[in-house]
């Protein structure tokens, strides 16, 4: 069954995507060449092709699945708050709503939450009465991390979905169906949309979808992981390439350089996860963060 919905799911992503392709232009729902790194306009409604063709597969392989229900429910709620702030220009604060009502449905109803996170010396941290804030907090994060600036369409593609199988992989070798199954459908869903954008911008994803692959990138990465996993894939894999993307575009790399070495960056990031202990990943984050942080008072070395 889980092959026939991963199948489902790349080809109804990839038909919805040709289909809104065309139908984008004619209810007039684009993205405006004005401050934009594309020239013309473009269709912004593919990105439901995605969110459309996953929530058909996860119905067919987890319908039963504690977290099918509140994850399907959060997830529509996300798509429609992008709606809204595409065709209405919303306000932070109304997305923010949106984003915090997702997220409790996943954290109140679904039960998806952290609520301890193992340590370098090899024990954890409960978290306690801060387990539904910081949940809440990482979730709503996570979901705006990809959408920093109109410039990021084919960068959020393809981080998003080097990250996807990062965990997917993970959640296979470590026994995790339930991560692995949903990871597959959303990679599925997302290659098929690829097919038809790649990184020349032909159709963008568009807020929408920008929030939806954040928000299950942060959901995944609560159910499937409570180590070093669950801030080294979205912070690393996601954040970093995201972030340097500002500095390639200031020294004057083209959008597809840019795009094709920040990928590239998350890829080397991804390996990392797989080659090196959970020791040597707290060490790398922290050296990381550090030297990110301190480059940050260093103008000749600023990234942002």
């Amino acid at each position: 069954m889980l092959y026939i919905s991963l199948i489902i799911c790349f080809v109804v992503s990839i038909l919805l995507s040709l289909i809104a392709k065309r139908s984008a232009m004619t209810i007039e729902e684009t993205d405006k060449p004005e401050n934009k790194f594309h020239k013309t306009v473009i269709p912004s409604l593919g990105g439901l092709a995605i969110i459309i063709s996953f929530i058909a597969g996860i119905s067919i392989v987890s319908p039963n699945f504690t977290y099918t229900i509140p994850i399907i429910i959060g997830a529509t709620i996300i798509a429609i708050t992008g709606v809204l702030a595409e065709r209405f220009q919303l306000t932070v604060k109304w997305k923010f709503i949106g984003q915090t009502i997702a997220a409790l449905v996943v954290i109140v109803w679904g039960g998806v939450q952290v609520s301890s996170i193992y340590t370098l010396q090899g024990g954890y941290i409960e978290f306690g009465y801060l387990t539904i804030p910081l949940t809440l907090v990482w979730i709503i994060g996570i979901t705006n991390g990809i959408n920093l600036s109109p410039s990021l369409d084919g960068l959020a593609k393809g981080v998003s979905t080097i990250a996807l199988i990062t965990m997917t992989l993970m959640a296979y070798i470590t026994g995790d169906s339930f991560v692995a199954n949903t990871g597959g459908l959303l990679i599925a869903s997302t290659l098929g949309f690829l097919l038809v954008s790649s990184y020349s911008p032909k159709i963008l994803i568009g807020d929408k979808t920008s929030f939806f692959l954040g928000f299950m990138i942060a959901v995944l990465s609560i159910s499937g992981f409570n180590n070093v996993m669950m801030i080294y894939i979205p912070a690393y894999i996601l954040g970093v390439p995201i972030v340097l993307h500002y500095y390639l575009l200031g020294k004057g790399f083209t959008f597809k350089q840019t795009v094709s070495i920040c990928c590239s960056i998350a890829a080397i990031f991804s390996l990392g996860a797989f080659i090196f202990s959970t020791s040597i990943m707290w060490g790398a984050i922290i050296i990381l963060t550090v030297i990110f942080v301190s480059s940050q008072f260093l103008s000749k070395y600023r990234f942002i």
